[in-house]
């Protein structure tokens, strides 16, 4: 699908129509003012629709799947856990993470071990998540768990590019069997954990997970059921450690390109004198280092494209939209539009100081998406 929309793109630029099956329509767009009035200006006509069908086996009806009242609702609940004094507790727990793999890498590289940078940043993930999310080592788990994840997003990727000719989940196909086999592992491991979580009592230490059971909202409720719970938990745990990942292995890799940046990066960080963990405020110290991070998203965003419905007629770049098309927008070529960015696949980090952020189109860099929505994404940016 993005070699495909690649060539079209090249070939037509900001805005075209893919053609496919039967009556529906796929219109494509890359840019940012396109991006804004989709994500800003006329959010109430662009909702998550069919589109999003593949990815509710998996993450349920949490934050990134959920539309109109009842996301309103659930972000509502959910937003007080994301608190700076909530996440400041956790950057303790993340420093200990990185400790521990340091070590581990320096006793393998003594004897004279290959690490495979994806792998290991998904393990450091996967600990991180685990320990902020649930308050537990997730290390015997986490074969079984990055399989399940790993092989559920591969088939929900397949199934979301398939669109209409997607064989309902019911049709015991190989794929559908793997994936409905994922499930159930990811399904296990989580109730189990909400269930230790249920019996721990009030008492037990403010993970997220202890703090989205005790969210309540201002009118009539119980909070979040066990199910509701589930969709969130697999929601931020699918999104906290595989996009983080990703960014992670791709940041190693530029940095291993480009060693002047990379020396760059440790020069900022020797210059905050830390003799220990580093706080939040410390992070918010390294400018340079955050513009590096903000340069590798613009070039390999954690997600690609995403995708709106239309409730109504609208116009994007002067052409009319009907009602019930299928809209998609790409972060991957908005973050190299060469009208917003020079020389758009050089790495520079020094396209993100805070002067050329204001200059730039507010829109032109979204890699965690943008408008109501971009706080969903919260657990995953912090992490990161």
């Amino acid at each position: 699908m993005f070699e495909y929309v690649e060539r079209c793109w090249r070939e037509y630029g900001d805005f075209f129509q893919i053609p496919t099956a039967g009556r529906s329509r796929i219109i494509f767009t890359a840019h940012p003012d396109a991006i804004e009035r989709i994500l800003h200006t006329r959010v109430d006509n662009y909702y998550k629709g069919k589109g999003y069908d593949p990815l509710r086996p998996l993450l349920g009806n949490g934050l990134i799947t959920s539309t109109g009242d009842f996301w309103v609702r659930q972000r509502k609940l959910t937003q007080p856990a994301f608190h700076m004094d909530n996440l400041r507790r956790m950057v303790p727990v993340m420093a200990r993470c990185v400790e521990d793999m340091l070590g581990e890498w320096e006793a393998r590289r003594r004897g004279g071990a290959v690490l495979d940078l994806h792998a290991e940043s998904m393990h450091l993930a996967q600990r991180i998540v685990g320990f902020t999310l649930f308050g537990m080592d997730l290390s015997d788990r986490e074969a079984a768990s990055s399989r399940a994840v790993t092989e559920s997003l591969e088939i929900a990727g397949q199934r979301m590019n398939r669109g209409a000719m997607t064989l309902p989940l019911s049709v015991p196909t190989p794929a559908n069997l793997r994936f409905r086999r994922a499930l159930r592992t990811l399904d296990e491991i989580v109730y189990d954990i909400i269930g230790h979580a249920r019996k721990a009592g009030p008492e037990a230490q403010p993970t997220l997970l202890r703090l989205l059971m005790e969210a309540r909202d201002d009118g009539p409720g119980d909070g979040m059921s066990d199910q509701q719970l589930r969709d969130e938990i697999v929601t931020h745990y699918v999104a906290g450690h595989e996009t983080t990942a990703l960014i992670l292995t791709w940041t190693f890799w530029f940095l291993g390109q480009h060693p002047d940046v990379y020396a760059k990066v440790r020069e900022e960080i020797a210059g905050l004198g830390l003799t220990g963990a580093p706080t939040i405020e410390d992070l918010d110290r390294l400018t340079y280092t955050r513009m590096v991070f903000d340069e590798v998203m613009r070039l390999r965003p954690p997600v690609w494209a995403q995708t709106r419905t239309t409730r109504e007629d609208d116009v994007l770049l002067a052409r009319r939209i009907p009602a019930d098309s299928f809209v998609m927008f790409s972060a991957y070529f908005c973050h190299h539009h060469p009208a917003f960015w020079d020389e758009p696949t050089a790495f520079r980090p020094e396209r993100f100081t805070p002067e050329r952020v204001r200059a730039r189109h507010r829109y032109a860099h979204i890699p965690f998406s943008a408008g109501p929505r971009a706080a969903s994404a919260s657990v995953t940016r912090f992490t990161s």
